[in-house]
């Protein structure tokens, strides 16, 4: 597998209609941790993913990858009113 041209991201910016079930996503599946909260308008949080690495041998194992992902995001979905 060859190494990616890109040697690092300092940070993106995620818009969500649910920020704390996008911050618990990150929590529970990447094991991030939430740094700080700003409950202004609008809300933010700032998250630290520590050594972060997403790679696959093959395109298979990449869907199985991302399946796996959008499993835990279907999982941890609030329960409705």
């Amino acid at each position: 597998m060859s190494l990616s041209p890109i040697a690092a991201v300092n940070h993106i910016a995620l818009m969500t209609p649910d920020l704390d079930r996008l911050a618990g996503f990150y929590e529970s599946v990447f094991g991030a941790e939430v740094l700080a909260r700003a409950e202004g308008e609008p809300r933010k949080c700032f998250i630290r993913l520590n050594e972060f690495v997403l790679a696959a041998r093959d395109p298979g194992a990449f869907v199985a990858i991302r399946d796996g992902a959008v499993r835990a995001a279907r999982n941890s979905a609030s329960p409705g009113p």
